[in-house]
């Protein structure tokens, strides 16, 4: 049964509606203040030193890089759930993995005024993937939501009668 534009959902559909609505604000919260903190000591650029996408690497720190995969985890499982459940499962994560690049591109970026921070393309890939991961995650649950959903079809229609 579908439901007509113009019906109201429930509350209990309401709640599951805005649950992960609040769970990608938390992880948006919880990255800027990661990201930023301890908000202190703002300065200017040092002379000669490059905006951190054209720097050349130095290292891959991988504890660091493993750290960003995780920490964007939530965030993309979180950002396929938010999107409307019209949209085809491509542009929910594409969408959600933009969202969360530009995020981690605007984290960085503010790190380079901070000198206890370090900004680095790394970290970007980093919190990238773990987007792509979380929000793969977060596909295949709607998937499995859709698989219950059919196999309670089948019980209700042709088992219960």
């Amino acid at each position: 049964m579908t439901r007509s534009p113009a019906q109201p959902i429930s509350a209990h559909a309401a709640r599951r509606l805005i649950l992960p609505v609040w769970v990608f604000v938390a992880c948006v919260g919880v990255i800027v203040y990661a990201s930023l903190q301890p908000f202190t000591g703002w300065t200017a650029w040092p002379t000669g030193v490059r905006f951190f996408l054209w720097q050349p690497p130095t290292r891959v720190p991988w504890s660091d890089m493993l750290f960003n995969v995780a920490a964007y985890v939530p965030l993309g499982l979180a950002g396929v759930l938010v999107w409307s459940p019209a949209w085809p499962r491509g542009r929910r994560l594409a969408v959600t993995v933009l969202l969360a690049l530009a995020l981690s591109f605007a984290m960085e970026t503010a790190q380079m005024w901070l000198p206890t921070r370090h900004a680095s393309v790394f970290d970007l890939l980093g919190n990238g993937l773990g987007a792509v991961v979380g929000g793969l995650i977060g596909l295949l649950l709607l998937t499995f939501r859709a698989l219950f959903r059919g196999a309670a079809w089948i019980r209700e229609h042709w088992i219960v009668r």
